[in-house]
Formats: structure tokens, sequence, C-alpha cells
């Protein structure tokens, strides 16, 4: 199934390329049909043993990640500020990565939409912090002003099927999670409850640890 989504996928990036000179604004639907390709890549990939990892720049990946969904923020009006060390490099999972941040920034655009509903003139933000812990882990902060977590469900968000929506289904943060979680990193959540706004803070390595045991064997 996911072969031959993938074939429709790479067929219809062929006609924007071709028709690309004759009509604006298709940068972003192709940057968005290559991103579907990248998460069926992901998934086929998936059944295999291992992921490879790659080095990247983490600052451009964010800013690559975000524009795929720069959309939402401008349809809700909602401020993004991403605050990161230029030269940061990692190496990790990359596609996996920028799915998680689309899961995890999905969630706080949600959250404040949610708010506006009590609080129509609410002015959203979402701000994306990076800094770098030790030589081997770096911190990432992501904070959202939407409607907050409550204290008694804090431990629940990660939880395969747990949704506080009517049209959620509660895989989005189960997968951010997992992955966090298969490279060895960390994710933990802060709310001082309703309409208070979100702080979610991961611990990433900046080497996948089974890329590091990896080149460790092979220098032995």
């Amino acid at each position: 199934i996911l072969h031959n989504i993938g074939n429709v996928v790479t067929g219809m990036r062929g006609s924007i390329e071709k028709s690309s000179h004759l009509l604006k604004g298709l940068d972003k639907m192709d940057k968005g049909i290559f991103h579907i390709g990248e998460i069926i890549n992901v998934y086929r990939s998936s059944s295999k043993l291992e992921i490879n990892a790659s080095r990247f720049n983490f600052q451009t990946m964010l800013k690559d990640s975000l524009q795929l969904i720069q959309d939402k923020f401008d349809k809700y009006e909602i401020a993004l500020e991403i605050i990161c060390p230029p030269q940061l490099e990692l190496t990790i999972p990359r596609n996996p990565a920028i799915q998680m941040l689309l899961n995890l920034v999905k969630n706080s655009v949600e959250a404040i939409v949610d708010r506006r509903s009590g609080e129509p003139d609410h002015v959203g933000k979402v701000t994306i912090e990076v800094r770098e812990l030790n030589e081997s882990e770096i911190e990432l902060i992501l904070n959202d002003n939407g409607c907050g977590i409550e204290s008694e469900f804090q431990q629940k968000i990660f939880t395969h099927g747990y949704t506080s929506k009517n049209y959620g289904s509660g895989y989005g943060l189960h997968s951010a999670a997992n992955f966090i979680n298969s490279i060895h990193g960390s994710i933990g959540v802060e709310s001082e409850g309703k309409d208070q706004g979100v702080t979610m803070r991961l611990v990433l390595p900046k080497v996948d640890h089974r890329e590091q045991s990896r080149a460790e064997s092979e220098d032995e």
C-alpha cells in the first residue's frame, strides 16, 4: 500500500515541476508532497532492524520542518520563535526526528486554538529553544500558551490512544515519545493547569547510541 501511495506522490511531484513556470505558490505544495514521501519512507523502513542515523544541521532541520506547517501559524495568527545554535549538528535518524517535531508543534497549535474557543482575543505563541547541555546531549524546550494540561492528565498524554480532543487519535505524542526513547533521550511535560500553557522538555543525544556503538565496533 505504501509503495503504491509513494508512486502517486512521485507522479504528483513530477506534475508540479512541469507546471511550476505557469502557476505561483507551488513551492510550498512541493515541499509538502516531498515530506509525505519522507514519511512513507520512514514507515516502509520500519520493518527493518535498524533505522540509519544521518548527520544534519539541527537549526536547518527545525526551520525546514516548521515551514511545512507555516500555513497553520498564518491561518490562526500564532507567533513562532526559534532559538537554536546555528552550528549545532546531530547524528540521529532525521526523518523520525522531523515527524516527532511536527507532532509536538501540531499539538501546541491545536492547544492554542482550543484556548481561543473560550478566549477569542487570546494571542497565541509557540517558542522552541535549543541549547547544548554537555558534549553529548542537547535540550529542546517547546513552550506554548495554549489550553494547558491539568495535573491528573499529565502522566497520560504519552500513552497510546489517549487524547483529550474529540478529533484526536492519541497517536502523535505516543509516537514522539517512542522515537525519543528509542535514541535514549527523554521527554517531560510541565503545565500549571487549564489555560496556563504547556512546556515540553526534551533531552536528545547528539549521536544516536546505535550509531555510536557501530562506530566503536568498527574501530576495534
